[in-house]
């Protein structure tokens, strides 16, 4: 008779693999306009490695939140758009 094992739980992602840092630069760079390969380039990671930080960590409400914040201090001639992208 085989020894059969107990069913083991899929593992959680760790979520700490990224810095608080790094995460808050790539929402920066990806609000910015910047692709997932240029991204990678600048925080010496792969650029899947950055797209699924974004998805694990669930960034799009931010990414999205800081690239409507620029584009309106843009229009109304308030130019701090270079001074926050990267």
């Amino acid at each position: 008779m085989q020894n059969l094992q107990k069913p083991t739980r899929a593992r959680k992602p760790d979520l700490s693999l990224w810095s608080n840092a790094d995460l808050n630069k790539l929402i920066k760079m990806r609000a910015c306009g910047y692709t997932f390969p240029e991204c990678g380039v600048r925080l010496k990671r792969s650029h899947r490695a950055c797209a699924s930080a974004i998805q694990t960590h669930d960034l799009y409400s931010f990414i999205n939140k800081l690239r409507d914040k620029l584009i309106e201090d843009f229009l109304t001639n308030n130019y701090t758009f270079y001074e926050e992208c990267p």
